[in-house]
């Protein structure tokens, strides 16, 4: 690992794991920035293809860029390891198969200096990588400066604004003074984002899209099992119980309950999808009763908190094996 002795205003986070055919485009859109005040700190977790060569020549032409290296232990821990050795004032974080628009940084950071924001938010391009067909997501807050709890209320319907890590800027601290780190689990940034936003004095919004999100078939709904679906229940479940133990739950009440009626439906389709993967609907029917039933648990007023959210039961079940006659 290579890090120098001196303080950048940004510090980018790259988790990389077997994004070969998408890493030099990634990090060249990096190297480019029109900011150039910035340390690209890129993690390699565990890669199985040519990510390290990729990784190799980047961080032997650009000072700004280096490694560190770990075996596969997930994006959680490859983000989490990337925070202990960032020093930037602020924090934003680029996926090895995305790439970003060349001012990425600096309007995000300008956005977040104008207004003494600790979160700067942008716009994105969805990108159809075969075809080159780029979509700005349609959906977008109102270019301006809100408080955190405004935010917050719409972070939490997963709308507007989103649960994404990537197209934000956070300041350092909130990471820092509230120790927030990524847990190991999927749909981890709705754990995190909860947090940041939560703690943020103010945000400050541009409609911008400055990055790229790229779709392509090695997505996480693309392999879908129970524990990923139990993990989008755990997440929403983490909102109720960290705003209870806050507090602070009656401002978000109505956003909460929002968002956990689309999660219901959506379950729908995630169950019928884990089955129908496996070829197997043994369950079916109990897997969309105990979503119902943990969805219900977490919105009911005489909702109990726990101290650690991962102490909350699974609800999905793998789907049964068939039995054989």
């Amino acid at each position: 690992m290579k890090i120098e002795n001196r303080f950048p205003k940004i510090s980018v986070v790259v988790p990389i794991y077997n994004v070969s055919a998408y890493l030099a485009r990634c990090l060249e859109s990096l190297r480019t920035q029109t900011f150039q005040d910035f340390e690209a700190i890129l993690v390699d977790d565990g890669s199985t293809d040519n990510c390290a060569q990729i990784i190799s020549e980047f961080t032997a032409k650009d000072s700004r860029f280096s490694v560190i290296s770990q075996p596969n232990m997930g994006v959680s821990a490859a983000r989490n390891r990337a925070l202990e050795v960032a020093r930037g004032e602020f924090i934003a974080f680029l996926d090895g198969d995305d790439f970003v628009r060349k001012d990425f940084l600096e309007v995000l950071y300008r956005t977040a200096q104008r207004y003494d924001a600790d979160i700067a938010l942008c716009n994105y391009n969805l990108y159809w990588d075969q075809s080159g067909f780029r979509l700005p997501y349609p959906l977008h807050m109102r270019p301006g400066v809100y408080s955190s709890q405004r935010l917050l209320q719409v972070l939490i319907r997963d709308f507007c604004i989103q649960n994404y890590l990537w197209d934000k800027l956070f300041r350092r601290s909130l990471f820092v003074e509230h120790n927030i780190r990524f847990p190991d689990m999927c749909f981890e940034d709705i754990v995190v984002c909860t947090q940041l936003f939560y703690f943020a004095r103010r945000a400050a919004v541009t409609k911008e899209p400055l990055y790229y999100y790229v779709k392509h078939t090695g997505s996480l709904i693309a392999h879908l099992n129970a524990k990923k679906i139990n993990d989008y229940l755990r997440a929403l479940v983490f909102v109720r119980n960290f705003l209870e133990r806050q507090n602070d739950f009656a401002p978000y009440r109505f956003s909460f309950g929002s968002h956990a009626m689309r999660i219901r439906v959506t379950n729908y389709k995630l169950i019928y999808q884990m089955h129908k993967g496996e070829n197997n609907f043994t369950g079916f029917k109990k897997n969309l009763r105990a979503s119902n039933q943990a969805i219900r648990h977490y919105t009911a007023p005489a909702f109990k908190t726990k101290e650690d959210f991962f102490d909350f039961p699974d609800a999905i079940s793998p789907p049964a094996p068939s039995k054989k006659k």
